[in-house]
């Protein structure tokens, strides 16, 4: 038998030892963890490991998942808008109305509703 056949096989399940390097004040923020939380230095590791992957694949921290479901409210003055074609338009107003949240303000996003190519307030010729 080679050496390797000698070796007692772990059994699944069971841990595997990393080594990691920490910064002093890594190390000293792990230490403060470990004390507050009442675990051990691994299991703050691992509590770590899977909040960043869930952070990391949280629709809601993704900026393109987060325009799934916006266009799903219609806001008054929208009837008719055809968001596929004024998608543009509709982001932007969408973005001017929560710019004025809460202030009262409403104008950026008036005048953008009423700025259409051919209603005069846009000058649509070349050059």
């Amino acid at each position: 038998m080679t050496p390797a056949h000698d070796k007692p096989r772990r059994p699944r399940g069971v841990s595997e030892p990393v080594q990691v390097y920490l910064a002093p004040s890594e190390q000293a923020r792990l230490n403060r963890l470990t004390a507050q939380l009442a675990m051990s230095k691994s299991e703050i590791i691992r509590r770590g490991l899977e909040a960043l992957e869930q952070q990391l694949t949280d629709p809601a921290a993704h900026p393109a998942l987060q325009l799934v479901g916006l266009v799903d409210d219609v806001r008054p003055g929208a009837e008719g808008l055809d968001v596929a074609r004024d998608h543009d338009r509709f982001l932007a107003e969408s973005e001017a109305s929560s710019w004025s949240e809460g202030s009262g303000a409403g104008s950026e996003t008036e005048t953008m509703k009423h700025d259409q190519p051919g209603d005069g307030n846009i000058d649509t010729r070349d050059g």
